[in-house]
This record gives structure tokens, C-alpha cells and sequence, in this order.
């Protein structure tokens, strides 16, 4: 079955600063002063577009946060710049806003997971159709009226769980890749001094 994005979720802005973000000078562990609330920025997602909210930066509004605030189980939808994925809030936030480079898509029925729902977002399929709506050249965007009505398929709950634990999976294997080739370089690379070294120590002892 296909659903719009506007009938499965709620799509907000996410917070448009003025100027550059400055975060507040504030002690690990203290309690958030009034009107001070954690910023979600681009930087904030990794690679594999999975949110790291442990070390959010303070910074002071000069509006009304409620509107702008993110939860667990937001989906963030990036509008801005060449790749617009989506990554999903996992753990409990609060007094957080998202910077107005994200729509907030808060699921209106527990029928779609929202990590599904990022996981779809960020397929070939989707993507296709969105880049047929993406303005601009040098950083390229999509208006919350253009998103909309695009479609994406919602299958029954089971699948979606299992296609969420599928990319756990795939995501958990890039990573011991990418350990396993780190490990072999470091091994190379140890094995090649080491010869040198052998190699230099037995031209010493001959000449």
C-alpha cells in the first residue's frame, strides 16, 4: 500500500536561526536555564544517517521553542543540500529543536515505524521523485508543499520491522568492514617497517 507523507505524519520546520548558531558555555550535566533548549544540526548525523543527540549543543532562542521542539520518534527530513536523507530521534530528548535545515515528521499512527519511514524516505524510489522537486544548484532544496504528496510504500508492521533489523544489519557490517580493513592496513604497514628494519640491520652487519 502507498500513503502520502501528509497523511501518515505531521511535517513542521524545524527552527530557522538568524545568524551562525552559538552554543552556550554551559558545565556537562547542568540544568537547561529558561528559554535555552538543545540544537539538532546537520553535524549531529553520521554517515550511515544515525542521530548522535549525546552531546547536543545549549543555545539561547529569541522565539517561542514549542513549535520547533523534536522528540523521540521524530523522523528529521533533510530539505537542504545534494543529499536529502532522513534519520530518526531513538532516544528521549528534551527541549530540543531541529535547525530549519530539517522537517520534523511526527507519525500520526503507530501503522509506520519511523525508522521505516526514514529508511523508505531514504531509498532510490523516493529519492528519484524528490529530486524532480529539488530548486537551486549550488545547495539544492525542497519546500514542505512539494514533499507532501509524495508517496512512499507502507507495508505491514512485521515487514517493517524486518526491514529495519535487515539495515541494522547492513549498517552493522560496513562497520566491521571498515574495521577489518583498518586492522589490515595496520598490519601491512607493521609487517613492511618490520622488514625494513631487518633488511637494514643485516646490510649493517655485512658491509
Amino acid at each position: 500500500m502507498q500513503a502520502k507523507l501528509k497523511n501518515i505524519a505531521d511535517i513542521r520546520n524545524g527552527y530557522q536561526f538568524r545568524g551562525k548558531v552559538e552554543p552556550l558555555d554551559l558545565e556537562a550535566g547542568a540544568n537547561m536555564p529558561p528559554g535555552v533548549v538543545r540544537v539538532i544540526q546537520i553535524k549531529d548525523v553520521d554517515d550511515d544517517w544515525r542521530l548522535h543527540s549525546d552531546n547536543l549543543p545549549a543555545v539561547r532562542l529569541d522565539r517561542a521553542p514549542e513549535k520547533y521542539l523534536a522528540q523521540q520518534g521524530d523522523v528529521l527530513f533533510l530539505s537542504r543540500g545534494q543529499r536529502l536523507l532522513a534519520t530518526t530521534i531513538t532516544e528521549p530528548l528534551h527541549d530540543t529543536v531541529a535547525t530549519g535545515y530539517f522537517f520534523i515528521l511526527r507519525l500520526k499512527s503507530d501503522s509506520v515505524l519511523p525508522r521505516y519511514l526514514a529508511w523508505a524516505i531514504n531509498q532510490t524510489p523516493f529519492q528519484s521523485v524528490l529530486r524532480t522537486f529539488m530548486k537551486g544548484t549550488l545547495q539544492p532544496l525542497v519546500s514542505r508543499k512539494d514533499i507532501e504528496d509524495l508517496c512512499v510504500e507502507v507495508p505491514p508492521l512485521e515487514v517493517q520491522e524486518a526491514i529495519v533489523a535487515i539495515d541494522d544489519l547492513r549498517v552493522r557490517e560496513q562497520h566491521l568492514l571498515a574495521a577489518i580493513r583498518s586492522k589490515r592496513s595496520q598490519l601491512i604497514q607493521a609487517i613492511s617497517v618490520e622488514t625494513a628494519r631487518r633488511q637494514a640491520q643485516q646490510k649493517r652487519t655485512h658491509s
